[in-house]
């Protein structure tokens, strides 16, 4: 059985802007991350060169060869964690890094940087507990700002169902596009993207075929007054519902409501 709480800091450190600065060629036993604050270097590592700017994190994988360098004209200044674990190799699994992808697009700063430096500060101050919780938060933090195809797929998906469990869990409430996004921690605009890709449809138009399923539903298998289901989609005002009602379906409350009923009543 795997244990995913070993996730252990082996060494942590910073390279300040120094020209000529260069590390190997060597094999390390563990994963190493870096990340560039600022300036320029270069890896090789299975006869390829790449260049990696300021923003962007490297990874080497364990035992792999590589020699890196600071570039002369603009030498880097870049922040690392050596790290292994069965943990570690679930969490860089469900990052983008790859041997044949092991540099990231750049990263801001502010979102990263301080994260390295309490890795840092903990491998020299603290004890092992709290290293493995720094280290567990940094990589995390990847898994969010570089996550693998797979995990893109999943968090679509889990705002997809966020989105229309909130409004299925608050249509008896007057939502508005913007409280959907609030209630979902996107913007606007995201949230309109992603109905758009998923359903074919503005956040608006998902919200009245919401309101409208439910009220067909209601009419349909209950007795409740059309002034109550009005109220239950989120339209105090049971003149609204019944015009919003007969724009959608070509029928007022009423008249869908025998027609459906009666067919219920005929298969049963």
């Amino acid at each position: 059985m795997k244990n995913y709480d070993d996730l252990r800091l082996i060494f942590a450190g910073e390279e300040y802007k120094t020209v000529g600065s260069s590390y190997g060629p060597a094999v390390r036993m563990e994963y190493i991350i870096h990340y560039v604050v600022e300036g320029v270097g270069y890896v090789e590592t299975n006869g390829k060169t790449v260049k990696v700017s300021q923003g962007q994190s490297f990874i080497l994988f364990p035992y792999e060869l590589a020699y890196y360098y600071a570039d002369d004209k603009d030498p880097w200044h870049y922040v690392w964690v050596n790290f292994k674990g069965e943990k570690a190799d679930y969490l860089i699994s469900q990052t983008s890094f790859t041997q044949k992808n092991r540099v990231s697009p750049p990263i801001d700063k502010e979102v990263l940087y301080p994260l390295f430096k309490n890795a840092v500060q903990s491998y020299f101050k603290s004890n092992s507990f709290v290293k493995s919780a720094n280290l567990d938060l940094l990589l995390a933090t990847y898994t969010e700002q570089f996550p693998n195809e797979a995990e893109k797929t999943t968090k679509q998906s889990d705002i997809l169902f966020l989105i229309t469990d909130y409004i299925e869990g608050n249509l008896h409430d007057k939502l508005t596009v913007q409280m959907i996004a609030d209630a979902c921690y996107i913007s606007r605009v995201q949230l309109f993207r992603i109905c758009k890709n998923a359903y074919g449809c503005s956040p608006l138009e998902l919200l009245n075929d919401l309101r409208l399923k439910r009220a067909q539903y209601l009419l349909t298998y209950t007795d409740y007054s059309i002034n109550n289901i009005a109220n239950s989609v989120g339209m105090n005002d049971p003149l609204y519902f019944s015009r919003f009602f007969h724009k959608q379906t070509g029928m007022r409350p009423t008249e869908f409501r025998k027609i459906t009923t009666s067919t219920v009543l005929t298969k049963e």
